[in-house]
């Protein structure tokens, strides 16, 4: 995944911003610690969230990540929006040419 945004970034195809490819990064790399060392990660988590236990920290990320995925679909119908804004505007004026 996070080499993948690193190419579109690159390559500029679409609309992928510096913004988008840190956060990519941070969230997978956050998400690749804690798989690679779960005990003592959820413990770091939790105290610096300020929580005394590591599964209520860990439910807590859980949170995080859904909001980020949610926004990251809003992005994506923003994207769709603005196409078949495109898509309509160009038919509307084809239609006025052939009149």
């Amino acid at each position: 995944m996070v080499f993948q945004g690193i190419i579109k970034y690159f390559r500029k195809t679409s609309h992928y911003t510096i913004l988008k490819l840190l956060t990519q990064i941070i969230v997978w790399g956050g998400i690749g610690l804690v798989i690679a060392y779960p005990e003592t990660s959820m413990y770091k988590i939790a105290d610096f969230l300020g929580i005394k236990e590591g599964f209520n920290a860990l439910i807590l990320v859980g949170f995080m990540l859904v909001l980020i995925l949610i926004f990251k679909l809003l992005a994506v119908i923003e994207n769709l929006e603005k196409n078949i804004n495109k898509i309509i505007r160009q038919e509307a004026l084809r239609e006025l040419k052939n009149k």
